[in-house]
């Protein structure tokens, strides 16, 4: 199973991350990725950089969520639970409009 770690580098001012492959007793480390540039029209397809098992993706979505990363736009649990909070609030301000208590 492919596993992704995350490092916080405050030195560098960004994310760190380690590429594992467990094989027995022995881990297999990932090398520094190099970027290659293609010009347009020269390759038809690109292999993708890696590709992920469903419960690998999931495992590094775990491992962002550890280092403090959560979706922008709000959905999942987190903007799940904000939604649930500001109908909370509204309900209770319609309770007390109607209760006659400001």
């Amino acid at each position: 199973m492919i596993e992704i770690r995350a490092h916080q580098d405050p030195l560098r001012a960004r994310i760190g991350f380690y590429v594992l492959d467990r094989q027995g007793e022995a881990v297999a480390v990932a090398s520094p990725l190099t970027m290659r540039t293609v010009r347009e029209g020269e390759a038809t397809y690109v292999e993708p950089t890696f590709g992920l098992k469903p419960d690998e993706c999931q495992a590094l979505m775990d491992e962002l969520w550890r280092v403090g990363f959560r979706p922008s736009e709000g959905s999942g649990s987190a903007g799940a639970m904000s939604q649930a909070e500001a109908h909370i609030a509204s309900l209770k301000a319609i309770a007390f409009k109607l209760a006659g208590i400001n």
